[in-house]
């Protein structure tokens, strides 16, 4: 199951340690590894994920700035 780590950046981690941080085991497929992130996303885990990766964060910062012009636009 996915977990929450401490609060340093993933970004700063070597890879396999950033995987093994969110996703809890390294070795698991991509579609297992899609199907818990799917059936934990909770808007804890969102803000998560925008604290601790900088990527992460501008993704969502994207969506949010998307979701507003689209709210605007109706």
């Amino acid at each position: 199951m996915a977990q929450h780590p401490e609060r340093d950046a993933l970004e700063r981690k070597p890879k396999d340690q950033a995987k093994n941080a969110v996703y809890a085991d390294k070795t698991k497929s991509r579609e297992l590894i899609v199907k818990e992130l799917l059936d934990t996303l909770s808007p804890e885990r969102i803000a998560w994920l925008a604290e601790v990766s900088d990527s992460f964060r501008a993704f969502h910062q994207q969506v949010g700035a998307y979701l507003k012009a689209l709210l605007a636009a109706e």
